[in-house]
């Protein structure tokens, strides 16, 4: 898969589902991976190889109940990114033994706590419980932790200047006041173990619930440098499913050229 190949699909698609948001998400994703896989697969891999975590004061999470394809991918992007990080994997009994067999020798720190195989909506409810659940911020031993989910990729090294506020994600371009969320946040372990820990209900998605609640969050512009979904960033670190939006960038966007921007994103700044 190229680039040239991939922008032909989506102005296709573009075309002939116009609006379909859901539609865009799931077609587009496995191109899109296959692209950073033939660009990056053999470096990561390379680099895999010798990377060992170790205990840190700032921790990678993944909440991931299913034997996602991308979970190669993840693993090894996120270790390259920074490699001094830990790394935390909610599991459950279903993917547990996959990710013993993904994770081999690797000190992650690896966590079962959903059961089955439940419907879609029951497992996105569960999903959202546990992020919003004291029991989770309790089981991580650091100070800041990136959330990280399947159709996230960080493509510049993760600094220190990342950690600030008290949770918030990519902007959202619908409300730029909300702090943000939720395929890629920042989150501080204590604030979050105090919001949630009266928490007996909810009927939001977990980041919506964040940001109904946090009050120190970095600025707009700040958010859109370092995290991004449906906003337009150039040379932005971390990158949540944008493909699911290529509407927007076609139609509200007709300066961007559409090439150079899926080459831009999908482009690792390795040195």
């Amino acid at each position: 898969m190229n680039i040239e190949a991939l922008e032909q699909l989506i102005r296709y698609e573009h075309k002939t589902n116009k609006g379909n948001l859901s539609h865009f998400r799931y077609t587009f994703e496995p191109y899109i991976y296959n692209v950073l896989l033939l660009r990056y697969g053999a470096i990561l891999e390379t680099f895999w190889k010798t990377y060992q975590p170790t205990k840190s004061d700032k921790a990678f999470v993944i909440v991931e109940r299913r034997c996602h394809p991308n979970f190669w991918f993840v693993l090894r992007n996120i270790a390259w990114a920074n490699p001094g990080m830990s790394v935390y994997i909610f599991c459950s009994d279903v993917n547990i033994d996959f990710l013993r067999a993904l994770i081999g020798d690797k000190n992650i720190h690896l966590i079962q706590v959903f059961t089955g195989s439940p419907s879609r909506e029951e497992a996105i409810k569960e999903y959202n419980a546990f992020l919003t659940s004291p029991t989770m911020y309790q089981a991580i031993d650091a100070e800041w932790i990136i959330t990280v989910q399947m159709d996230v990729f960080i493509r510049r090294k993760i600094p220190d200047s990342i950690f600030m506020g008290e949770y918030w994600g990519y902007p959202y371009g619908w409300n730029q006041t909300y702090a943000g969320g939720g395929g890629a946040t920042v989150r501080n372990v204590k604030k979050c173990y105090e919001l949630c820990i009266n928490n007996t209900n909810i009927d939001t998605t977990e980041d919506v619930w964040f940001c109904e609640r946090v009050t120190d969050i970095p600025l707009y512009d700040i958010r859109n440098h370092y995290i991004i979904e449906n906003t337009i960033s150039y040379n932005p670190y971390i990158v949540h499913q944008f493909w699911t939006f290529i509407d927007q960038l076609i139609d509200e966007c007709p300066h961007i050229e559409l090439k150079d921007y899926l080459n831009h994103l999908l482009t690792f700044e390795l040195s």
